[in-house]
């Protein structure tokens, strides 16, 4: 049986929550509770910040021009290269749901941890 170590474990989470954001399914139904839980949130990922403050400040009618122009703009800030086929990822609504809710209580544990 193998272990998934928390910070695969978190970075999977991340990753779905975002590709959900790409999804033109889940994207109008998550798109404001991950603004709002995830306003605080430390990404495990620096691409992974990058890549959620891009979607939130992108209108909804532009995100598959934002994902054809992600490689350009993630270069641009450093990060050439990046492997984004994670981003064409298949979630479910409840998978998304559940990760953006995990992530938002590990944003508020590690608020109160000293």
């Amino acid at each position: 049986m193998t272990s998934v170590s928390y910070e695969t474990s978190r970075s999977l989470k991340e990753k779905l929550v975002l590709a959900a954001l790409f999804s033109k399914e889940r994207n109008e139904s998550l798109r404001r509770p991950a603004r709002r839980l995830l306003s605080g949130y430390r990404w495990s990922d620096l691409v992974h910040q990058i890549v959620f403050d891009l979607v939130m400040k992108t209108p909804l009618s532009r995100r598959d021009i934002l994902k054809s122009e992600l490689p350009g703009l993630l270069t641009r800030r450093g990060f050439p290269d990046y492997d984004l086929s994670w981003l064409s990822t298949e979630v479910s609504s409840e998978q998304a749901i559940a990760s953006l809710r995990e992530l938002a209580r590990q944003t508020r544990h590690h608020d109160r941890t000293p």
